[in-house]
């Protein structure tokens, strides 16, 4: 009995360490793919960036991004230091018509946190975005791309990025038509 309970428990240490094995090779083989061709983002930070993606549903498949029944996704990554303060953010747009809807990309922001820790910002369908100049703010306003001409304002308050206001690029872009207004 005793021969046994060892036996199950080192078949148990082993299962789990091929588990996290795979795990580790998971995330840094996205990592790969996710940041290729980008510069100045850590290994470690692209590893928890990878993580997150994971979570959200994406692997690496076919030499690219795939998303679970939505096969091969599309991957646009932008490494840039957004305040100043030496560390790298990501913007990723990443995804098709199936994991983010008729706009084709879901919009991803990850920034490293002062405990080094990666926090998601943003997670919803964008066709783009457009950084704007914030006066006296490190952070920069986010234009978030759609397809129409109403175009969400993201600006960063208390640690997070939050819908601040709607930019219209013609006038009456944002303008609810009396037909599509609730009770009316």
């Amino acid at each position: 009995m005793k021969i046994k309970n060892i036996i199950i428990g080192c078949l148990a240490t082993a299962g789990s360490l091929m588990l996290s094995a795979h795990a580790a090779s998971g995330n840094e083989a996205l990592a790969k793919v996710v940041f290729s061709g980008t510069q100045g983002m850590p290994m470690p930070v692209q590893q928890a960036i990878a993580d997150q993606l994971i979570k959200k549903g994406f692997s690496v498949a076919q030499g690219g991004v795939v998303s679970g029944k939505c096969g091969k996704v599309e991957v646009k990554t932008e490494v840039k230091d957004l305040n100043t303060d030496g560390k790298q953010e990501a913007m990723l747009l990443i995804g098709n018509a199936c994991t983010s809807g008729t706009i084709g990309a879901t919009l991803y922001l990850f920034t490293q946190e002062a405990d080094g820790s990666v926090q998601r910002h943003f997670g919803f369908s964008a066709s783009g975005y457009q950084f704007l100049t914030a006066k006296n703010d490190p952070w920069p306003a986010i234009l978030v791309q759609g397809t129409g001409g109403c175009q969400p304002v993201w600006r960063y308050k208390n640690g997070r990025y939050a819908f601040n206001n709607l930019y219209e690029d013609r006038q009456g872009a944002c303008a609810v038509p009396e037909s599509g207004r609730h009770g009316g």
